[in-house]
């Protein structure tokens, strides 16, 4: 990001452009779902305004086995083969905040997939599952609901 902005300013420099009137937005905050002797599981929120209508969010997660020291991709933590049978527990957890969103929730399309000892987090960026206007969204499945399809002990 830091490097985009310096190359605008040094375009808008050398053009003898007007400097446009906005600033840039930088904003990170992370949450904690597990830190033990086992996993560690991390989600990083980002929001970006870099000019334009509006600002976006990104969220990425970061899940680690701390047994093997090694990174968990999605597909370590729930294996693909089981993610149509996971699609099915996503829906009756998803809030549609009176039906803004036009589609409905996947494993595959969850920027971020986060654990707990009682549950799992899908976390949407903006736009994957509607508008920009419905926001992101977040789908939380109580563990119990979907301990048989995980791959973690």
């Amino acid at each position: 990001i830091k490097n985009g902005a310096e190359d605008l300013f040094i375009t808008i420099e050398e053009q003898k452009i007007d400097r446009p009137a906005w600033q840039y937005q930088l904003f990170a905050s992370d949450t904690v779902f597990m830190a033990d002797d086992r996993y560690v599981s991390l989600r990083f929120s980002r929001y970006e305004f870099t000019g334009g209508a509006h600002g976006m969010t990104y969220y990425t997660s970061v899940n680690y086995d701390v047994q093997r020291q090694a990174i968990l991709e999605t597909e370590e933590i729930i294996p693909s083969r089981n993610w149509p049978q996971a699609d099915k527990l996503l829906l009756p957890h998803f809030d549609d905040r009176g039906g803004c969103f036009h589609t409905p929730p996947t494993v595959a399309m969850a920027s971020a997939v986060n654990f707990s000892d009682s549950e799992v987090v899908f976390s949407f960026d903006p736009y994957a599952l509607g508008a920009y206007v419905c926001g992101s969204a977040e789908v939380i499945v109580p563990r119990s609901e979907i301990e048989e399809l995980l791959s973690l002990p």
